[in-house]
């Protein structure tokens, strides 16, 4: 027999959570704020947020005093590739079978491998 008062699932209050990591909250003096404001008028559209710019702030100072890693690997992967690339054209294609030759082509496909993991690591550029 059905219950004639309906039971339903109490909604949790607020909004629900955006951010991935934890919330950090400071109080930021009128003059940071007026030139968080200056520097993002100078911003290209779409002008970054006041959370942006300051996340893009102390990432490039902390990057800079060597605390973290830089969050861009595009330089260090197109590096990588180009050195593959070269390692592939110098590796000498096999005229004749021999063990040297089969070597080659091992040294080569392993090689090319490496360079298509390589391209699949690198990051997209974004959409706009």
């Amino acid at each position: 027999m059905d219950t004639s008062i309906k039971v339903h699932q109490k909604k949790g209050r607020g909004r629900p959570a955006t951010g991935r990591g934890p919330a950090v909250t400071s109080r930021l003096t009128d003059e940071i704020v007026a030139g968080l404001d200056a520097y993002s008028d100078r911003q290209p559209d779409p002008k970054p947020s006041r959370s942006e710019m300051i996340r893009k702030i102390l990432e490039d100072r902390l990057v800079h005093e060597g605390l973290i890693p830089p969050a861009n690997v595009a330089p260090a992967i197109s590096t990588q590739i180009e050195a593959l690339e070269d390692k592939i054209a110098t590796i000498p294609d096999a005229d004749e079978p021999s063990p040297e030759a089969a070597m080659n082509v091992m040294r080569k496909a392993l090689a090319e491998n490496d360079l298509a993991n390589l391209k699949g690591r690198q990051p997209r550029p974004k959409r706009k």
